[in-house]
């Protein structure tokens, strides 16, 4: 007679999302999209890391493990030296579907015939639940959206978000990764790092801190639109293409003649030049691509729009606003350098920033969507004559569409691009 497993008590996973250089290139998405739209038949699903991991084969959701797995947390930036996290989301999970669909994270061809052999099975292991849970989204199974590399791991039951910042500090244990695993008989006791975070999480659900959280549904090629806010980019389904809304900045800037009101505006450090300005758009003056640039006689300009991507080009502690910040500082006066975001990602930004090139911190000025829309606004006198002057109330509108824009939107809207393809 085999001995009934002893329960070594709960474990909680860690997640850090939407991190990684797959991110770098801006026509990748986050795999854990899938965490934030619900399928046609209106069901939760999880990706725990882009390669559908999950914990060893002792832990079970409810009963019958050696650890009872209940909760992913989502989380925000990490304070390591202080063992400081924030909670974003919490998914209350309902079935583990695999545990491990990927072999090595390994360039293709540095993997043995073995591990090929090994991870098509997997990759077919895969197809095959997805096949049977018939979880697709717009009609598509999700293998045919993302293709072999994307892993559901986890059906949940429901997802909480917070409403405002929670804040857990732990003592002992230390999450550095982009997935930690928090096991309650290492970490246990009254006081311990998994009774704190259990009890921030519960006590949070609580009091309305966690809020539950509804998914959109991908359905008929929209998610969830507002009527009173649609507009001529949401008509062509753009509603998130950096590019459109770089050609439209451009756009109003040079033909609009709003170049000097724009730095004026959100730069009121330095002195701006009062000759004549040449402006560029995806110039590859310099390594890379800036999206607009401008230069006079004495000095030059940068303007970066980041809608959904994040820096490029990271490499010994500087990307590409770095190189293009050398360029600007060519000519006699000094630059205007700005990054254009979602009023939602504005932390975010500054935050890489930060972390991944640290002289940029400052110099850059990070201009959100929703003071771009109020500008536009009160520079409507000014366009008079400007070609597309009849479309500027809807470009006002689209812009504060952005402003407005939570992270799981802007998700959603992302993973319905790639299922209209």
């Amino acid at each position: 007679m085999s001995k009934k497993a002893v329960s070594k008590g709960g474990v909680i996973i860690f997640n850090k999302p939407f991190l990684g250089q797959w991110l770098d290139d801006p026509s990748h998405i986050g795999h854990e999209i899938i965490d934030f739209v619900k399928t046609d038949k209106g069901e939760i699903y999880v990706c725990n890391s882009p390669y559908g991991q999950a914990p060893n084969k002792n832990i079970r959701i409810g009963p019958g493990g050696t650890y009872n797995l209940k909760y992913l947390v989502l989380t925000g930036p990490t304070n390591t030296k202080e063992k400081e996290f924030e909670i974003l989301y919490v998914i209350e999970l309902e079935e583990i579907l695999h545990r491990l669909a990927y072999v090595k994270h390994k360039k293709e061809e540095n993997r043995s015939d073995h591990e090929r052999k090994e991870l098509e099975k997997r990759q077919k292991e895969v197809k095959e639940i997805i096949r049977n849970k018939d979880i697709k989204y717009n009609g598509k199974y999700l293998y045919e959206i993302f293709g072999d590399n994307l892993y559901v791991t986890f059906k949940a039951s429901k997802i909480y978000k917070v409403t405002k910042p929670i804040s857990v500090k732990m003592d002992k244990y230390l999450y550095q990764r982009n997935k930690g695993v928090l096991r309650e008989d290492e970490f246990g006791g009254v006081n311990g790092d998994y009774s704190k975070a259990i009890k921030a999480i519960e006590d949070s659900i609580k009091d309305g801190t966690l809020k539950e959280y509804d998914p959109p549904k991908v359905t008929g090629g929209m998610i969830a639109p507002k009527s009173d806010s649609l507009t001529f980019v949401d008509l062509i389904m753009q509603n998130n293409n950096e590019q459109i809304f770089t050609n439209v900045i451009y756009s109003l800037l040079k033909d609009g003649n709003l170049l000097y009101a724009f730095c004026r505006e959100f730069d009121k450090t330095r002195q701006l030049d009062s000759g004549k300005f040449a402006i560029f758009r995806e110039s590859k003056i310099v390594d890379g691509r800036m999206d607009i640039c401008a230069e006079s006689a004495n000095q030059r300009i940068v303007i970066e729009n980041k809608i959904y991507s994040g820096l490029n080009g990271k490499k010994d502690s500087k990307t590409q606003l770095s190189t293009y910040h050398k360029w600007a500082k060519e000519k006699k006066m000094d630059p205007f350098c700005f990054v254009i975001v979602p009023d939602s990602r504005k932390a975010l930004l500054k935050s890489e920033i930060s972390k991944h090139d640290t002289d940029m911190d400052g110099v850059y000025t990070l201009v959100t969507y929703g003071q771009l829309a109020d500008f536009l606004e009160k520079q409507k006198t000014s366009l008079a004559g400007y070609t597309y002057e009849k479309y500027i109330d809807d470009l006002v509108k689209a812009f504060n569409n952005l402003s407005k824009l939570t992270d799981e939107d802007l998700y959603a809207r992302m993973f319905l691009e790639k299922t209209m393809i």
